[in-house]
């Protein structure tokens, strides 16, 4: 589109995304099940975090094309 063949973080959202995302929440789901954990509002400040970090690396990889 731009003709921009550097590097970005564009290039490194999906990967955070997935491991962050996916790999936390089912270690914190093992841990859960020994230890009989009720953490509702912990996990949900941070899947808020999670997802705020993804859009921003979004922008920031955004401008960085643009600029």
């Amino acid at each position: 589109m731009n003709d921009y063949t550097a590097w970005t973080t564009l290039s490194v959202v999906h990967t955070h995304y997935f491991i962050l995302g996916m790999m936390f929440f089912l270690i914190l789901g093992l841990i859960s099940m020994n230890m009989n954990l009720k953490i509702n509002r912990a996990v949900l400040l941070y899947n808020n975090g999670l997802n705020l970090t993804a859009i921003m690396l979004i922008v920031r990889g955004i401008i960085q094309v643009l600029d």
